[in-house]
């Protein structure tokens, strides 16, 4: 075991402490795709859910984007929006329509991107 004290109590002063805020909608940003998962909703449906930071705008907290996923028996006008989401997804970060993404090993990527906001019944204002 080692002879150094460990502190049970934080000494930061956070007098100064930055607001962290959404990013604004209506607006461009240069993002960078930082990584995410792809998992199973609570329908047993994958998807897809990158995660995001805006570059150049420390204070903007990191984003995520639900993009449900092709399975069988998806309706034609949900299969057609998740090819399109996802089309869109790999077009922002240069990636050939046809190829696999890698989670783990293509970001980070960057790329362009229009927030459009979106107002949410229960959270109130957010980005889309």
């Amino acid at each position: 075991m080692s002879d150094e004290t460990v502190e049970t109590f934080l000494d930061v002063d956070c007098t100064n402490a930055p607001e962290i805020t959404i990013a604004e909608g209506g607006k461009e940003y240069n993002i960078t795709w930082l990584g995410g998962i792809i998992s199973v909703d609570k329908n047993g449906h994958p998807y897809f859910m990158p995660r995001f930071e805006i570059l150049g705008e420390p204070y903007k907290k990191d984003f995520t984007r639900f993009h449900a996923l092709p399975y069988e028996g998806m309706s034609e006008k949900d299969h057609a929006r998740a090819i399109d989401e996802l089309s869109k997804f790999k077009q922002c970060f240069g990636i050939d329509p046809s190829a696999r993404i890698d989670v783990e090993n293509d970001p980070p990527l960057s790329g362009w991107l229009f927030l459009v906001p979106r107002t949410m019944r229960s959270t109130g204002s957010r980005t889309r």
